[in-house]
């Protein structure tokens, strides 16, 4: 039964590590989108000030 409940905790750990970055995915992916959308800004910005020079 030892050794049973030593894989049961080694599996749990290791769902847990799953878990933790599927949920750090998520938030680089949503980081990642706000990044480009201001890349994007910025870059409309830098072609109007282009465009007065």
């Amino acid at each position: 039964m030892k050794a049973n409940d030593q894989i049961r905790m080694v599996l749990i750990d290791q769902e847990e590590k799953i878990n933790k970055m599927e949920e750090d995915g998520e938030d680089y992916t949503k980081m990642f989108n706000v990044m480009q959308e201001e890349m994007s800004k910025m870059n409309k910005e830098i072609a109007k000030m282009n465009d007065i020079n």
